[in-house]
């Protein structure tokens, strides 16, 4: 094999905003994304398996200190500056830093410390553990402070807001009682959202702590504190002094702190260390609660506490060292709450949410649903485990990961719909919470994150280019991967992805010939492509041998870089020209495509094609350039463009003559290859301008005719010399034929339409109306095109063929051309009698036809009607003076008196003239609404 040979040239291109959107963003607002921490993410679209090799650093963010959490994320934020997307972290000495999410710039930063502040008397200062949490309004954010309060800060510019309780209390004792777990949000039944503070005590458990959970109501900023020890004094935040409790420890301080089940409309957290009573002391146990966070008669509602309670205490092997996991369970599952509590001792317990201990109540000890089970791999179990619902089979996995490694395990049952997990892989690499985005586990070590098969445990990527590890894990939002480490760093990994669309490529090369042709590269990815800098994104372009796939795995000929003219962000589409040098030894080669940040790694797609380099120069050989051919063509509907053909042979093309030469184009079967040996559907022939000598050029301007009927066909260019024979070289290309488009069609978007109108009240809206069809609507003339608002009967569809109750039209304000958009305001009547209607919206030309588009919509109309009852009123008063009574009004009608908007209902209380009777009609000598 020849030696390889790699170059870069300069690229000539044009960067052109293409039409790629990326997948609807989303937020992640949270730890593990909601307030069940499932740690599941089934929003993410742009990482799979497809992308997740291209994945690649962004940036490395340094922070004021160390962060042993996760980030929460929010999309488009306005701060003072620009709309950006937000990282939001805490870290262990207070701060609270948003830090963009595609830059990596800090955008603001506030520090909340309590001086002087040294853990149970010693020289160490105090920490947290704690990580951020967003408000379900998306306006705030809230942070755990070493001042022991949680703050409320806006999330644009960090500003504080305060009042209504805030800043909020969660520990008077700071410098024994730690914020270990994350702040969580969950929203209730009821619709009341509650912020949870679990709090428990430093490493070694020095000093007079008590594991507590603290639950603020966003809506008011009342709290509700209760106490796993001396749960019964609730709401009380224990001191040092007094108020306090005599028994120390059971910290809560699992990853997440509190799980909400919305099914049960019930919090559960896991307590650590310390005693156990079955009364008001609730160590090393898992305990439900009212969303609220409030008990029962000075007691959970319900409690699960292992028989071994008082060994796991005398060896500090912690119940709730993770937080209570819900299960995803099948309808035949026996228990259909199913819970997974893992403590530090490794051991794997299933639950019954709505029957903890299964005795019906808190204070038992046991009950566990099935067998206790260890974890595969062993060791000490301090990371929140991820929950999986295989989208192929619907099964529930559980993936653990402890000191002894990472595994994964399935939830199967026996014939009775009995559960059990059963292990389904293992590896001993220890590592922090696991993540799980897309169908792929994320999770980090010590100077390692990874991503694995969730069931196989298989590595699919992997990045060595972090800090230690110790509780941070990583979160995965909008095709973009982040983690924190001990060296005080943020590190975020994009997809590097691309597609590729060659334009002019010949299928034959002459030896060593170089051919100029375009190539339309699309960042399908996360990252911006960068033109410089130390490790630039070029195209790569090289001829390897038969059956090459990617540039890295093939033997290669040629290897041709090609620079960048700019940045590329992602959705963005640069059309570059490349001159492609082929090898000098003739014979069959793969033409590879592929893009490469050099220094770092070649992208996971490329793009390959069989090509020719010919043994010697025949007679009759050309070569093929296209520009302009439309990927996708029109039935019956003619496309003019160029094609530029090369005499690559060593005969003279004849325009005239018996046997003159002609470019013959062809619309073939799917798969098709040159003309004589396909299936055609057309065959055209387009003539030479003049006789075109070896080694020469002509460009055709040819209008070519698809065929009438749509699907997907191989278009061909083929030379011929009639009478003779077609040349041996060709080029193909797949393409699509689709139906023409409709003269007239629509597509309709109203924009404030009641569900619910009012008999004989207009209610004015808009509609906006969108050309989707071939031909312009005219707004005036013989035949206007009018739009047609109609209440029909229920149940019914387009206008003609109905029931009309109304039919009302609306005039367009001018011409609309094909793909244009108008927004008309609507004023629109509803019948006189109450009942369900259809709305319908159809296009109309007067006179000529309904457009057959139309959109229809289930209304009602109900009927105003009142009963009044005053009360007290007096008969008589002292003209000029005001009195005070009441009114009691009843709605007798079948609509909803709305309060606000449009058109609200008012009490109207007037004084008229002797013998009047309604308002409309008298004569009015005052007039109060």
């Amino acid at each position: 094999m020849p030696p390889r040979i790699m170059r870069t040239v300069a690229l000539a291109g044009t960067l052109l905003l293409s039409g790629v959107q990326h997948a609807h963003a989303y937020d992640w607002p949270q730890f593990n994304g909601d307030s069940q921490h499932s740690g599941n993410n089934t929003q993410e679209t742009l990482i799979d398996r497809s992308t997740v090799g291209g994945l690649h650093k962004v940036f490395a963010t340094s922070l004021p200190d160390i962060a042993d959490g996760a980030p929460a994320a929010l999309d488009s934020v306005a701060t003072p500056s620009v709309t950006r997307d937000l990282l939001f972290i805490t870290t262990k000495l207070g701060y609270i830093v948003a830090v963009d999410a595609h830059s990596g710039a800090v955008v603001w930063q506030r520090q909340f410390v309590a001086p002087g502040c040294l853990i149970a008397s010693s020289s160490t200062p105090c920490y947290t553990t704690s990580s951020p949490v967003t408000d379900p309004n998306r306006q705030y954010v809230y942070t755990y402070g070493l001042d022991g309060y949680v703050h409320k800060l806006q999330v644009g510019d960090g500003t504080e807001i305060t009042g209504n309780g805030w800043p909020e209390l969660a520990t008077t004792k700071g410098n024994v009682e730690k914020g270990s777990s994350a702040l969580s949000i969950a929203t209730a039944q009821n619709g009341t959202s509650y912020l949870y503070v679990a709090n428990g005590g430093y490493p070694g458990d020095a000093g007079d702590y008590q594991g507590h959970l603290t639950t603020i109501s966003l809506a008011t900023g009342t709290q509700h504190v209760f106490n796993s020890l001396c749960s019964d004094q609730p709401d009380v935040h224990f001191t040092l002094t007094s108020p306090d409790c005599a028994a120390p420890q059971s910290a809560v301080w699992g990853r997440p702190g509190v799980a909400y089940d919305r099914a049960a409309d019930m919090i559960y957290i896991a307590t650590g260390n310390g005693l156990f009573n079955g009364t008001n002391e609730w160590g090393d146990s898992v305990l439900k609660l009212f969303p609220n966070g409030t008990e029962f008669a000075n007691a959970p509602l319900d409690s699960y506490t292992p028989t071994n309670y008082a060994s796991l205490q005398q060896q500090d092997l912690d119940l709730g060292s993770t937080t209570p996991v819900i299960l995803p369970v099948p309808n035949s599952s026996a228990v259909q709450h199913l819970g997974l509590q893992v403590g530090k001792d490794s051991m794997l317990r299933l639950l019954n949410l709505d029957n903890l201990s299964g005795q019906g109540g808190p204070g038992h000890t046991g009950g566990e649903v099935g067998t206790i089970v260890r974890t595969p791999q062993g060791g000490e179990v301090l990371a929140q485990p991820a929950v999986w619902v295989n989208p192929h089979d619907n099964s529930t996995w559980v993936i653990v990961s402890s000191s002894g490694g990472i595994s994964g395990l399935k939830l199967v049952f026996d014939g009775s719909g009995n559960p059990s997990l059963v292990s389904q892989w293992l590896t001993y690499q220890p590592g922090a919470s696991p993540l799980i985005a897309n169908g792929i586990v994320f999770y980090a070590a010590g100077n390692l994150i990874q991503a694995l098969d969730p069931t196989t445990g298989a590595v699919l990527w992997r990045d060595t280019d972090i800090g230690g590890i110790h509780w941070q894990s990583p979160i995965v939002v909008n095709g973009m991967l982040y983690i924190l480490d001990n060296n005080q760093t943020l590190t975020a990994y994009g997809v590097a992805a691309a597609s590729y669309a060659p334009s002019g490529q010949p299928g034959t090369f002459l030896p060593g010939q170089t051919v100029t042709y375009q190539a339309t590269l699309t960042n399908t990815g996360t990252t911006t492509w960068s033109a410089g800098g130390p490790t630039p994104f070029h195209l790569r372009i090289a001829f390897a041998a038969p059956g090459g796939t990617a540039i890295p795995e093939s033997n290669l000929y040629t290897d041709q870089g090609f620079a960048l003219p700019a940045d590329v962000v992602p959705g963005q589409s640069v059309t570059v020209t490349v001159a492609v040098t082929a090898p000098p030894a003739p014979g069959s080669y793969i033409l590879i495509y592929q893009m490469v940040q050099e220094g770092v790694a070649f992208f996971p797609q490329y793009f390959d094609s069989n090509v020719t380099v010919a043994s010697n120069q025949p007679a009759n050989s050309a070569s093929y350039v296209i520009s302009g051919q439309p990927g996708t063509f029109t039935a019956s509907q003619n496309s003019t463009y160029q094609v530029t053909l090369t005499n690559t042979g060593t005969a003279t093309w004849s325009a005239g003559g018996s046997t003159p030469y002609h470019l013959r184009v062809a619309f073939a079967a799917a798969g098709g290859t040159s003309v004589p040996r396909s299936t055609l559907y057309t065959d055209q022939g387009y003539a030479l301008p003049a006789d075109v000598a070896a080694g020469q050029s002509a460009t055709l301007s040819i209008t070519v005719t698809p065929p009438a009927s749509p699907g997907n066909d191989t278009l061909i260019y083929q030379m011929v010399q009639e009478g003779i024979a077609f040349f041996p070289q060709y080029m193909d290309s797949s393409t699509t034929v689709v139906s023409p488009q409709a003269p007239y069609s629509v597509s309709y978007a109203p924009s404030g339409q009641p569900g619910a109108f009012i008999a004989n009240q207009p209610a004015t809206y808009q509609v906006t109306l969108t050309n989707t069809g071939s031909s312009t609507w005219s707004a005036g003339g013989p035949n206007p095109v009018h739009l047609r608002i109609a209440f029909a009967a229920a149940g019914s569809t387009a206008i003609p063929g109905s029931t009309l109750y109304t039919d009302q039209g609306f005039a367009l304000p001018a011409d609309i051309a094909p793909g244009q958009s108008t927004t008309l305001a609507v004023r629109v009547s509803p019948p006189a009698g109450a009942g369900s209607y259809t709305l319908i919206y159809q296009m109309v030309q007067e006179g000529v036809a309904f457009f057959p588009q139309y959109l229809n919509s289930p209304v009602s109309v109900g009927i105003l009607s009142a009963r009044y009852a005053p009360i007290s009123q007096p008969p008589s008063w002292t003209h000029g003076t005001s009195r005070t009574f009441q009114v009691t009004l009843t709605n007798i009608g079948s609509a909803t008196w709305t309060a606000g908007g449009p058109y609200p209902v008012h009490l109207r209380i007037a004084f008229a003239a002797a013998g009047s009777t309604a308002l409309p009609g008298s004569t009015l000598y005052t007039d109060q609404g």
